[in-house]
């Protein structure tokens, strides 16, 4: 009885976590890498006479779930991965991430030698078992200022400077959360697993 509670109790706790971040179920479709429309993109590329192009963010909650479990594995340090899908339109879709081997500071999260070589080789062997998609961003936590996981904030200006010549080109994207049929196994494994009090205390996104 006490294992048939706890599973109930994770499974409220998921429902709870899925109505407050607002998370909707959509076509599997979405998945859908299409390598024709994407070199198509990469060579109109739209975004050279509109800085502003991409409107939007499209977060799989399998995508969220990997990056809370690094976060919150790292504690008291930053931790920082990569963020892979592709792009449809005005639109970033993040259908996975990945983890990255990283040395990380109260204010900044390095990638060494040992975590470039890694964002080479590991979408190599994705693609090599059906996963083409790119890498389209980054992840990192801020494990100092946040008490209930990470949270979506907006970057200060001096980090902004820190980039340069592009530093007035950062601007902030919406972003819905969705899973696909196809998902709902790997989260119920997930979730199961790994959801504690400090997942479902407040909305992630």
């Amino acid at each position: 009885s006490t294992m048939a509670g706890s599973a109930g109790a994770a499974a409220s706790a998921w429902k709870a976590f899925e109505t407050t971040n607002a998370i909707s179920t959509v076509d599997d479709s979405l998945l859908k890498f299409d390598h024709a429309a994407h070199m198509a993109l990469l060579k109109a590329k739209p975004y050279k006479n509109d800085v502003h192009y991409y409107k939007k963010v499209k977060l799989s909650a399998v995508a969220l779930l990997k990056m809370v479990m690094h976060s919150t594995s790292g504690g008291d340090f930053e931790v920082m991965g990569m963020l892979q899908g592709h792009a449809s339109g005005d639109t970033i879709i993040i259908t996975d991430c990945f983890a990255l081997p990283v040395v990380a500071t109260e204010t900044r999260v390095n990638a060494a030698s040992e975590a470039e070589q890694f964002q080479i080789d590991y979408p190599k062997a994705m693609q090599q078992v059906g996963r083409p998609e790119f890498g389209v961003g980054w992840y990192h936590s801020h494990p100092s200022t946040q008490s209930s996981g990470p949270q979506r904030q907006s970057v200060p200006r001096a980090k902004l400077e820190e980039c340069g010549l592009y530093a007035n080109e950062y601007y902030e994207l919406s972003v819905e959360l969705f899973k696909t049929s196809l998902d709902t196994q790997l989260i119920n494994l997930l979730w199961s697993k790994y959801w504690v009090n400090t997942l479902t205390a407040s909305p992630l996104i």
